[in-house]
């Protein structure tokens, strides 16, 4: 009360709550997003669509369907419906992963972003959001048959293969950190219960379903197995493969899984700090099978420096994002970017002689920072040593 206008003028609104439910779902933090909306409550503001839909895909990321459904509150929209029907075929669940799936699909288009507007909806930018949404609305329902095939085909054992194979930055030293982050915010712990009753078949007695309990401990505690010495890729994604190969900054992931099942002889790790997009990755390796792909979640320098020296045949980055630049004609720039001095080091390190570094960027200014050698060796302080940058 002492602020007066001040606190009035300080009070959280949408704008407020959804920059915070989009955090969660970067940081794949669910419980903070239940969190912020049952705040809501005492703000007088309910979450709108966007809102609406950041907490769906939070716990659809999670492996949490139900929490996910329950969070549209009736808001039905086809991009949030496939989130909830993938997360239902990755637990095994092909009957409630069917059903989700044509529910997106019988969405009219025309429908598909009722009761989103943005904060700029003004006339002059209509026909700019009207195609982007459209475009949206045509991604959902091809992902929405994409799910709605795979999800006959998925098993939570195939999801806990891909989960065996993802990579926690924040915990590369510690595996029983990375157990705990995979139950948090990946649904490990859920994953491996329903593989175990996988096992076991609809036929199994009493006696094994009581040694249900004893296999998820095994799971788990093959999944911390596996995080135990140095990083390797190879020896994470697929032992026994010929070459491997790291993308950073990997989005969804569409790229490297593409790679991936045309190229079964290669390991393939990718990096994305965005929880989401990393939680995009574990679903597309395990609903197309892809037993040589895994995926690293956080910063990509923690990543790539604890890769075993010359271990890795590949690095690509395609699209990183650039550092900000002053807008000096000398090239001079400023802000934090992914393709720093420390990470190209370390990619310098982590490859194999005769190894390369691969950026695509329609970047000319970034392209020359990072191509010339002035730029790589002096400016950025890296000796690659022999590697590329192509």
């Amino acid at each position: 009360p002492r602020f007066g206008a001040l606190a009035e003028a300080a009070r959280p609104n949408a704008r407020t709550a959804n920059t915070f439910l989009r955090g969660c779902l970067r940081h794949g933090d669910w419980r903070a997003a239940d969190w912020c909306v049952e705040a809501m409550e005492g703000w007088g503001l309910e979450a709108d669509a966007n809102g609406r839909a950041y907490v769906c895909a939070t716990h659809a990321a999670a492996l949490r369907p139900a929490a996910a459904r329950a969070a549209l509150r009736g808001f039905d929209e086809a991009e949030p419906l496939v989130r909830v029907a993938r997360a239902h075929a990755l637990l095994g669940d092909a009957a409630a992963a069917v059903a989700v799936a044509d529910e997106a699909l019988a969405l009219p288009t025309s429908e598909a972003a009722a009761g989103r507007a943005g904060l700029r909806d003004d006339a002059r930018r209509a026909a700019s959001n009207d195609a982007f949404r459209a475009h949206r609305a045509a991604e959902a329902r091809r992902d929405a048959e994409l799910v709605r095939e795979a999800a006959k085909r998925a098993s939570a054992s195939a999801t806990l293969a891909a989960l065996a194979k993802v990579v926690v930055c924040d915990h590369l030293r510690d595996p029983a950190a990375t157990v705990d982050a995979l139950k948090r915010a990946f649904g490990l712990e859920e994953v491996a219960y329903r593989a175990a009753r996988e096992a076991l078949g609809a036929g199994a007695s009493r006696a094994d379903r009581k040694r249900v309990g004893r296999r998820v401990r095994d799971a788990l505690a093959a999944v911390a197995a596996r995080r135990a010495g140095a990083l390797d890729v190879r020896a994470l994604v697929a032992p026994g493969a010929a070459t491997a190969h790291v993308e950073l900054g990997c989005g969804d992931g569409e790229w490297a899984a593409a790679r991936a099942g045309d190229r079964p002889d290669e390991a393939w790790l990718c990096c994305e700090w965005r929880h989401d997009r990393a939680a995009a990755v574990v679903g597309r390796a395990a609903l197309s099978r892809l037993a040589n792909l895994g995926v690293a979640r956080g910063a990509a320098l923690p990543l790539v420096a604890a890769l075993g020296a010359a271990s890795v045949d590949r690095v690509y980055a395609n699209f990183p994002e650039p550092p900000a630049q002053t807008g000096a004609v000398d090239g001079d720039f400023d802000g934090r970017h992914m393709l720093d001095g420390p990470c190209l080091h370390a990619v310098a390190k982590a490859l194999r002689p005769g190894g390369a570094l691969t950026v695509v960027t329609d970047n000319e200014w970034y392209a020359c920072l990072l191509y010339t050698s002035d730029a790589a060796d002096e400016g950025l302080g890296v000796d690659l040593g022999g590697r590329r940058i192509i």
